[in-house]
């Protein structure tokens, strides 16, 4: 009974194997690591194409990455050896990418906001220094070569690009041949926007495909697979244990309420008394010679005296 007893003990600790809160809280990292990232590669398009402003977004989201990351290293101890080797790979990766990562969303917040302060003059350059411009076909071309920028801007179309650079050297060469004047220096101004437009677009562009390309939600997803998997194995176990909890407490109840029956149904004991041993008399000393011979006198002397008085 004690036996069984021991093995319901030993079945109960292990379907306590699994801690729940922690396997919530760590299912959830990985689920929201997978929207987080898809919610922040937004974000990042939208700040590259000038729906938001200000890079708040980008900081808040990647520090929940962060965080996350943090969550996701803290795999649950109750997973086997096995199970954590392989939960490890796409974690190694997945954190690989995220440092990767922050060093490109870095570079891209500031390069962005050298191409976006261009974008952001070249619209208003020709109202703010127009007047300085006398020439009225120079004042056109100019003005046809912003709105290529801008359209190459937004597009990177190559042809267009390659009118962009085409122009850029027209423009160049016919600026180095015009005394220095106001309308050489509003030539200046916008041919500098003109050329970091053209040379950031692409780069910017590049560091956005980078950024919204890194397969963190892939490798997030792979992880999330791993885990579950190898927990669903661990949940299974804690079920064969708590059978066999049951079993075994099963099996002690039934040898207890077996012995106790056995106790009940045993005839009563009647006591039985204890026998002494009869001690046998010893032999009384004998007698000394002295004592004997005096009451054989003794007894003489009577029958004596009873004839006497008979005659």
């Amino acid at each position: 009974m004690l036996g069984f007893a021991g093995i319901a003990i030993y079945c109960y600790v292990q379907t306590q194997r699994v801690n729940w809160d922690h396997h919530t809280t760590y299912a959830s990292a990985a689920l929201r690591m997978q929207g987080v990232n898809a919610d922040l590669n937004k974000n990042i398009l939208k700040v590259r194409y000038r729906l938001l402003e200000y890079y708040d977004v980008l900081v808040s989201q990647f520090r929940q990455i962060k965080n996350l990351q943090t969550t996701l290293s803290d795999i649950p101890p109750a997973i086997d050896e096995p199970g954590q080797a392989e939960i490890s790979q796409p974690l190694e990766i997945l954190t690989v990418l995220i440092k990767e990562k922050e060093e490109v969303l870095e570079s891209f917040k500031a390069q962005n906001a050298v191409l976006k302060n261009s974008v952001r003059y070249l619209p208003v350059a020709m109202d703010e220094s127009g007047e300085d411009i006398e020439n009225t076909d120079l004042k056109q071309r100019l003005a046809n070569l912003i709105r290529d920028t801008l359209h190459y801007n937004r597009d990177a179309d190559r042809q267009l690009g390659r009118r962009i650079q085409s122009q850029l050297q027209v423009f160049s060469s016919q600026r180095d041949s015009m005394p220095p004047s106001p309308e050489r220096e509003v030539m200046d101004q916008i041919l500098a926007h003109v050329r970091t437009v053209f040379t950031q677009t692409p780069f910017v562009n590049t560091l956005t495909d980078t950024l919204t390309w890194m397969p963190l939600g892939q490798w997030s997803n792979a992880l999330d697979q791993a885990y579950q998997r190898h927990h669903g194995r661990l949940v299974e176990t804690t079920k064969q244990y708590r059978l066999y909890m049951y079993l075994a407490s099963g099996a002690a109840l039934v040898l207890g309420l077996l012995a106790a029956f056995m106790d009940i149904r045993k005839p009563a004991l009647v006591p039985v008394a204890l026998e002494l041993p009869v001690q046998e008399p010893q032999d009384e000393p004998q007698m000394t010679t002295t004592r004997t011979s005096n009451l054989s006198k003794l007894k003489n002397r009577r029958d004596e005296r009873r004839r006497a008085s008979v005659e």
